[in-house]
């Protein structure tokens, strides 16, 4: 549903990557995974329509995204940043309902639907009981999955993620995940970064690797993710490794080795 076609992206007078090929399907869960700087937020604010490409085309449901309205392209494809600050004491339900904009008209106030809407994406993250806290007064961990929330409520066809777990403890890292294997069963596609691979071992089909700018593999997590790939990326050695519990695999990076020093 969504495709990148020999795409050159970025900044007029700095651009980041070209040529780049990449397509989401229907109910399919892609993780784009490389080390800071790679692209991947400058590439997603392209795919969004945020960013005008530099070259190549965007196509959303076979129409390039250039020729679509912001609320167009809102209806369809909704957006998680990797951080967002208000300076109003909007609640948590407030922030989820700004979701809804993109059905509600530009006169019109939020309706029944909408509200109920905002509430079924509160709860699918379990965070309902937030609803009437300020968004000012919650933590960093519990402001992403407000984020979240407000972009389940938009009632997209595809959710794209940048980082959606970076400021999230272990627990709300997990929920996360599963929300994400849960939206691809319902039907939903998802396209989501990382800097983890074993996130994409734990909820994508399908993982497109990404350094300066550029794809350089893409395909299975289990076919593409190995130890020289990811040293390729990050520049550490990494053990991959099978979980005999349920055949999952997950990484383990290699530490240096130090000296031991002798006495106190």
């Amino acid at each position: 549903m969504l495709e990148a076609r020999a795409l050159d992206y970025g900044y007029r007078g700095r651009p980041i990557g070209r040529d780049l090929n990449l397509s989401i399907a229907n109910a399919e869960a892609v993780c784009v995974l490389g080390p800071n700087g790679a692209g991947k937020t400058s590439l997603f604010k392209t795919l969004l329509g945020l960013l005008p490409p530099l070259g190549g085309e965007v196509l959303l449901d076979g129409r390039d995204v250039s020729a679509l309205s912001q609320r167009e392209i809102a209806r369809k494809l909704a957006y998680v940043p990797q951080a967002h600050a208000s300076f109003f004491p909007f609640t948590a339900a407030d922030i989820v309902l700004m979701g809804r904009a993109a059905r509600v008209g530009l006169t019109d106030a939020p309706r029944e639907v909408d509200r109920a809407a905002a509430h079924a994406a509160l709860t699918k993250l379990r965070i309902a009981h937030l609803a009437s806290v300020p968004y000012t007064r919650i933590s960093g961990g519990e402001r992403q999955l407000v984020l979240i929330a407000r972009a389940l409520a938009q009632d997209p066809r595809c959710l794209i993620m940048d980082e959606p777990t970076a400021n999230l403890d272990l627990a709300n890292q997990t929920r996360v995940l599963e929300v994400i294997a849960d939206l691809t069963a319902e039907g939903l596609s998802v396209l989501f970064s990382t800097h983890d691979p074993d996130h994409a071992f734990a909820c994508a089909a399908c993982v497109a690797l990404m350094r300066e700018g550029a794809i350089v593999a893409v395909g299975a997590p289990d076919d593409v993710i190995n130890a020289a790939a990811l040293r390729s990326l990050y520049d550490i050695d990494v053990d991959v490794l099978q979980i005999s519990v349920d055949g999952r695999k997950m990484c383990a990076p290699v530490l240096r080795k130090r000296g031991r020093r002798d006495g106190p």
